[in-house]
């Protein structure tokens, strides 16, 4: 244990993870310098940023919590290591008189999960203003300029990410506040409050093909409910824990729902989700 790494010892993960429901690790962690988390990678340990958009079954060894929170600024350039959280890095950057990160306010997870799925909302998204990933790879910290990541949608870097570097456009701080607030109430008028891990799937892709919550409502599962868990009324992409539920529970329902709309629809519904360890 030092200053760069904590070692907690066998630990339930539901309480690190948005939807409150989650496995057991072996070995919970928490590395609050890149240094630290390095550490913990070369020692085989899975990462977990701010567990939104992941469901955590078991993990045998370790599991490292990101802790990292630096963020450094040099004229319209601005470096943030990977636990920092999406939100605070909009406010960060908007405080600076720096705009183009507004569209991430109200989305909870951290830079690191971003950067691995390439979140997007209100037609910004991650790889918008990135310039460079450090990656960790073999053992090191390695800089990959964005050309050399294969962005797409709900798909980016596949590597465990140290630090974001980001190129962002000049706007007054008072300009990106009012884009902040007015895209604050969009969310939280269409999407539903509780325990949850956002999206739990991709909007199919194809020419006039609607969105994923479209599809499952007309199959009817907006309110219902599964052993602790209930498909949002409000958003029937989303499923919140209500209370008692497990990780099968979830994977149960998921397979349920991506049936039921394959047999009526004919669309296989993809995860947006990740999943980490054993789920029995």
């Amino acid at each position: 244990m030092s200053g760069d790494l904590k070692v907690i010892g066998r630990a339930g993960l539901a309480p690190f993870t948005s939807l409150k429901v989650g496995g057991v690790a072996e070995c919970l962690a928490e590395a609050f310098t890149t240094e630290g988390l390095k550490r913990a990678l070369c020692n085989g340990a899975t990462l977990l940023g701010k567990g939104s958009n992941v469901l955590c079954g078991d993990v045998d060894g370790i599991v490292v919590l990101n802790r990292t929170s630096e963020v450094s600024v040099e004229g319209n350039t601005v470096l943030a290591e990977s636990g920092v959280g999406l939100i605070a890095l909009s406010r960060f950057a908007a405080s600076r008189n720096l705009g183009g990160l507004e569209w991430a306010c109200g989305i909870p997870g951290s830079l690191g999960g971003a950067a691995k799925m390439n979140a997007s909302a209100f037609g910004g998204s991650f790889a918008d203003k990135l310039t460079a990933l450090y990656i960790f790879e073999d053992g090191r910290e390695v800089r990959v300029p964005k050309s050399e990541i294969k962005f797409a949608y709900r798909k980016g870097c596949d590597k465990p990410v140290l630090r974001a570097e980001f190129v962002l456009n000049y706007r007054p701080r008072e300009e990106s506040e009012r884009i902040m607030r007015e895209l604050t109430a969009r969310r939280f008028a269409a999407q539903p409050k509780g325990h949850s891990l956002g999206s739990v799937f991709k909007n199919p892709s194809g020419f006039g093909l609607k969105s994923a919550g479209y599809y499952i409502e007309k199959c009817g599962f907006g309110g219902k409910e599964y052993k602790g868990l209930s498909v949002s009324e409000k958003h029937a992409n989303f499923i919140l824990n209500t209370g008692g539920a497990k990780p099968k529970d979830f994977l149960t329902l998921v397979e349920i729902i991506r049936s039921a709309v394959f047999g009526e629809f004919g669309i296989k519904l993809e995860n947006e989700f990740e999943s980490i360890g054993d789920i029995l």
